[in-house]
């Protein structure tokens, strides 16, 4: 062996050492993260109730808790009042009801069902995994006051704002519309939205978006009475009432 040989062999040596020790130390390191990320995730993973899964919103954020893990009175403020079961989901991700009724895919059969019960058409467009719907259906509605007045005095039927089904709806025009269409053409932005139809499809009340529920109630009783044929409309209702502002039409401080 020469001796140029000879000077390269501790180098080499030194080189191989100095390699196995690089990535034994690497190899410690990414063992110790993924330990601690599993510990995070453990402490930090959303909560599940009595098997029910956890719904997460369309953002990848954990939604509202399920009812189950929140304190508090019932969702209409006040007493407490003993809640209803939280509703399941179904295999599309769409909470189940029973104030649902079957969609006629044909708002104009729709309206003929609910006249016929004596009903006001409620059309409330949801999707799944929608965020306000969840806290819609897992706090609003739990309290059974709230729920039993829309079970018992309007039509409800549910259209999906998203179209998954693929399916058309007549609108109360006659023409066909896929739904995520006709949620467009009934100027829907968003999810929750209430639509509320009397005779001839014509709309006396839209609430978009999500509604503490004691604003919720007292829009039920605004259809209900039919208080819109006085030509007030529900802000103008609201503030009489007290339930916002102060009475007598001042808004207040």
């Amino acid at each position: 062996m020469s001796a140029a040989a000879a000077g390269r062999g501790p180098e080499i040596g030194h080189f191989s050492m100095a390699s196995r020790g690089f990535l034994v130390a690497n190899v410690v390191l990414w063992v110790g993260a993924a330990a601690v990320l599993g510990y995070v995730f453990l402490q930090n993973r959303p909560p599940s109730v009595e098997g029910e899964p956890v719904v997460v919103a369309a953002n990848g954020k954990q939604a509202t808790a399920p009812a189950a893990q929140r304190a508090g009175g019932g969702a209409a403020g006040g007493a407490q009042v003993a809640e209803r079961p939280v509703p399941k989901l179904d295999e599309r991700g769409f909470f189940i009801e029973d104030f649902y009724k079957p969609q006629a895919y044909d708002l104009q059969a729709d309206l003929a069902a609910a006249t016929a019960e004596g009903k006001t058409l409620l059309v409330m467009w949801e999707r799944e995994f929608c965020e306000y719907c969840q806290q819609l259906h897992e706090t609003i509605l739990l309290d059974p006051k709230l729920h039993d007045y829309l079970a018992n005095t309007f039509y409800v039927v549910r259209y999906d704002f998203y179209a998954r089904s693929g399916k058309k709806v007549k609108d109360f025009d006659g023409t066909e519309w896929r739904e995520d269409d006709l949620a467009r053409r009934h100027r829907v932005l968003g999810t929750p939205a209430l639509e509320f139809r009397v005779e001839g499809g014509k709309e006396v009340l839209r609430i978009p978006g999500l509604v503490p529920a004691d604003v919720l109630l007292v829009a039920f009783q605004f259809v209900e009475n039919r208080i819109y044929e006085s030509g007030k409309n529900i802000n103008q209702y609201l503030i009489e009432i007290g339930a916002v502002g102060e009475p007598g039409g001042r808004a207040g401080p």
